[in-house]
């Protein structure tokens, strides 16, 4: 189990700063070369080269060196509904084909970058008259947690208040305790002056179906009906209520967010700006794509608004246990997956927190317009554009950044015994294997029980003595 500290370096927060997970620098290929890998990385590279798989075995030889640790990397190609049941042991016989391995130096910074600046500009904000007391009822249409893909509870509101940016309207359920007029204009001052501006210079704009320009948000206890993963759900957004061409019962028709009445009491910055990016992310879906289908992939949309969230507010309150969980079990934790409800891993942690972690680090790395550019896209190769690299490259320099600092929890391969795996389709597990004595070649076999498919590499580095870490502070600040 990582200690609390590579836990942070994860999350990407370190003191109360704005600081994503900065942990490496984007794999800088060298030349291929057959040669081992203490001629083609120096101290300051780890080096990395791809496990040649065949009807879903391998054996691998290595050449081992003083002072470096080689660690697999094995991830399940199955579908996340499935695993791959892998048998890794040493193998001294010396019999049977090894793989050819051609490695790749990959840098690794010294010191955390900061991600390109983000530039935001000053919002035009104003409130329309809310003096009067409103007499504007309106019904919304909500999905329940017996029937979630269908919208079967009806609820009214009454209209609290509007501003140019934002409108708030409020459950007849919900009490009035006298301060709820206020709190919704402290709610609305702040998504409209300090949460949108960013989110929309990351994403696009969120502007309403209707034109107006403002945002509508829905209190109502009813939030809370939702349920999935381990803790309540404060808020959500609904892609259908963005589409123009929906109509009810199947969409509210309007740019919306719900969320509970608890958000009135003790807002959180880090739940809104969530909220707040799937709504520009559904803005841009329908700009770019109108009637025609969304390209819409689970991993990515939640992915990016974790990333959003913890970059943007310096808070991981909302993603710390998901972080944890996916360090603890990476096996378990599949990345890339398309339909979270379709695939039972609706809110599940320790995927949410692989999605975070990858998004976390490459916003870091590339910045968060960079992801706002590959979400909105439907082309097939969507990463280039923004990175210059492909998915498949990027998810590799993330590992290895989580493999250099030592953030998720690594298997050991010893010589007492064969080392059994239950890897979760779309999951990677890690595995440290052993030093040879007196410098002596390695040899391990890796085989698949269950005829699964599987891919992996090998990432070498030399132990490097531990460096303190330096805080990062915030690099799009939020006006308090």
């Amino acid at each position: 189990m990582p200690g609390i500290r590579p836990l942070l370096l994860l999350a990407g927060l370190i003191g109360g700063g704005s600081y994503l997970l900065g942990i490496s620098s984007p794999a800088v290929p060298s030349r291929p070369t057959g040669r081992p890998p203490s001629s083609v990385c120096d101290d300051h590279a780890v080096c990395v080269a791809e496990i040649a798989v065949h009807a879903g075995a391998s054996r691998v030889v290595l050449d081992e060196q003083d002072s470096v640790e080689t660690v697999l990397a094995i991830t399940s190609q199955e579908r996340p509904r499935h695993q791959s049941q892998l048998t890794l042991w040493l193998d001294d016989s010396g019999d049977g084909p090894r793989t050819s391995l051609i490695w790749q130096a990959v840098r690794n910074a010294a010191a955390v970058p900061d991600p390109p600046a983000l530039r935001v500009d000053s919002p035009s904000f104003a409130f329309v008259d809310d003096t009067a007391p409103s007499t504007v009822r309106e019904s919304w249409l909500l999905p329940s947690s017996a029937c979630p893909a269908e919208r079967s509870v009806a609820i009214q509101t009454t209209e609290i208040l509007t501003t140019t940016r934002v409108r708030i309207v409020v459950d007849q359920h919900v009490a009035n305790d006298g301060l709820l007029l206020e709190r919704c204009r402290q709610l609305a001052v702040r998504v409209g002056t300090v949460l949108m501006p960013p989110v929309e210079a990351t994403f696009g704009p969120v502007a309403d179906r209707s034109d107006n320009g403002t945002l509508t948000v829905v209190v109502t206890p009813q939030v809370r009906q939702m349920v999935g993963g381990n803790k309540p759900v404060e808020a959500f957004v609904l892609a259908s209520d963005f589409r123009s061409d929906l109509t009810r019962p199947a969409s509210n028709e309007c740019d919306v967010i719900y969320i509970h009445p608890e958000l009135l009491r003790k807002p959180s910055d880090a739940v809104l700006v969530h909220e707040l990016v799937h709504a520009a992310q559904f803005c841009a879906f329908r700009r770019h794509y109108g009637s025609s289908p969304w390209p819409l992939a689970d991993w990515m949309l939640e992915g990016s608004a974790h990333a959003a969230e913890v970059l943007l507010t310096g808070s991981d309150d909302n993603v710390r246990d998901r972080l944890q969980a996916f360090a603890a079990c990476p096996e378990k934790s599949p990345l890339i997956v398309m339909d979270t409800t379709r695939e039972g891993l609706w809110r599940e942690p320790r995927s949410r927190g692989a999605t975070c972690s990858f998004f976390s680090w490459m916003g870091r790395q590339y910045g968060l317009r960079a992801m706002g550019q590959i979400v909105a896209s439907g082309a097939n190769d969507r990463w280039r554009p923004a990175t210059g690299k492909t998915v498949a490259e990027l998810v590799r320099s993330w590992q290895s950044a989580l493999i250099t600092h030592n953030v998720v929890r690594r298997h050991e391969l010893t010589t007492q015994g064969p080392l059994r795996l239950t890897i979760q389709g779309g999951a990677t597990a890690f595995v440290r294997l052993p030093a040879s004595a007196d410098g002596h070649r390695i040899a391990v076999r890796i085989q698949s029980q269950n005829e699964s498919e599987w891919t992996g590499y090998i990432h070498r580095s030399r132990r490097m003595r531990s460096q303190p870490i330096m805080a990062a502070s915030a690099t799009a600040s939020l006006r308090q």
